[in-house]
């Protein structure tokens, strides 16, 4: 086998699995979200506002 095999078999072999999701942009085609990822950001963002809103209070509690 020569070398210029060689080379065109690993640039064959090395290509990425998200290589066909790559848009002509360079960047990630969107795509719809799933109910799942859904309910997850909807559970960070009730978490996040929830610690906001104790740490408030607690604040309000020993300062005031």
């Amino acid at each position: 086998m020569t070398n210029q095999n060689l080379e065109n078999k690993v640039k064959t072999s090395k290509k990425s699995s998200h290589e066909s999701e790559v848009g002509l942009t360079g960047m990630y085609e969107p795509r719809p979200a799933s109910p799942k990822e859904l309910m997850m950001g909807a559970g960070v963002i009730l978490a996040a506002s929830t610690t906001i809103y104790a740490s408030y209070k607690l604040f309000d509690y020993f300062f005031n």
